[in-house]
């Protein structure tokens, strides 16, 4: 705080408040670091939501970091989303708050020449050093790289060559990216609340395999009741391979994933009466819906919705008037049972 006083700048100190209200006691020092981070940025996010005018906050993330998370991530196996590593801006971090990381290409040997050059003091954190941590190993892992390289080679290379890769890969998530989205605009269709969706099968299985990927998870992430689906996973790759190998089975083959339901519609089958413009779509088409559980949560279904039943029945709510009937499907449980057999000994039946 003191250093920002000399600088003339207004400032709040925050400070973890372990242990009180909603924030978990102190924790154990093998999970120090996540959970800190965390906590963290909750305390920045909510002070700048309690500051007037304040829409973007700025953190100090330099290359090094960024290399790091490559190495991270490469080591967790991770597609390309995870491999483009942090981005440089993200326009919707919290409500109405974007995240900046304007440091993000300075290399961190040209930051400590910087705070020398200007007499500024710095503090190195005494956690960055303990092996504990996965981050740190792969901190000294890199280090160890640079002691071992050649000396006509400058260190800060090895830093600006892996970022540039990480750029380079971040191009091709983007392009990716923009050809699930084009991909989502002229081929798919979805009811007017995001409960159901529709695509024809052909145009799908034509698309480059991490655009149809990423399609899946889109669908999944909107329709489903969990939005942190990996980009690019196992278990992704596998729904795309029976929904592939199921395209010339009669009946309507189903697979579940995360809570969504895909359904293989019978060849020529038409959902026009869902379809806002009441257009035949071409072709087999591929369903997706949140599952149903089978027993417990109430499930309300509203006007000119459709609904995947116990993974057998499509509920469809039809009304001319569309803000006064909703219908509300639950589960058949074992309390329910017993209250029909209780009503119908009543009515000696």
């Amino acid at each position: 705080g003191s250093w920002i006083s000399q600088k003339g700048i207004g400032h709040r100190v925050l400070e973890v408040p372990w242990g009180t209200g909603s924030f978990p006691p102190r924790p154990e020092a093998s999970k120090m670091q996540q959970n800190c981070r965390v906590a963290r940025y909750r305390l920045l996010v909510d002070a700048c939501a309690s500051t007037p005018g304040v829409r973007a906050l700025f953190v100090g993330h330099q290359q090094e970091d960024q290399v790091e998370t490559f190495f991270l991530r490469m080591q967790k196996n991770s597609g390309i989303d995870g491999l483009a590593c942090m981005p440089q801006c993200v326009l919707e971090f919290s409500q109405n708050l974007a995240l900046v990381r304007p440091l993000l290409p300075v290399s961190k040997e040209r930051l400590i020449a910087t705070c020398n050059q200007e007499g500024q003091s710095y503090v190195d954190d005494p956690s960055n050093a303990n092996p504990v941590f996965m981050r740190n190993r792969i901190r000294q892992g890199i280090h160890l790289l640079q002691t071992g390289a050649d000396k006509n080679i400058p260190t800060t290379d090895i830093f600006e060559g892996v970022y540039n890769l990480i750029n380079r890969i971040r191009q091709v998530k983007d392009t990716t990216h923009q050809a699930v989205d084009s991909f989502m605009e002229k081929h798919m269709w979805t009811d007017a609340n995001f409960r159901t969706m529709a695509m024809d099968s052909g145009p799908f299985f034509r698309l480059p395999r991490p655009v149809a990927l990423r399609v899946l998870t889109r669908m999944m992430q909107v329709v489903g009741p969990h939005k942190d689906i990996p980009q690019q996973s196992e278990k992704v790759e596998t729904l795309y391979n029976r929904l592939h190998g199921a395209i010339m089975s009669p009946g309507t083959p189903s697979f579940t994933l995360s809570g969504t339901q895909m359904t293989l519609l019978p060849f020529e089958a038409s959902i026009n009466k869902l379809h806002k413009n009441k257009a035949k779509l071409p072709s087999r088409q591929i369903l997706a819906c949140m599952q149903t559980p089978r027993k417990g949560l109430l499930t309300p279904i509203h006007s000119n919705e459709t609904l995947l039943w116990n993974n057998a029945f499509y509920i469809t709510m039809r009304t001319f008037d569309v803000s006064s009937l909703s219908l509300v499907v639950r589960a058949f449980v074992d309390e329910d049972v017993m209250a029909l057999k209780k009503t119908l000994r009543q009515h000696n039946l």
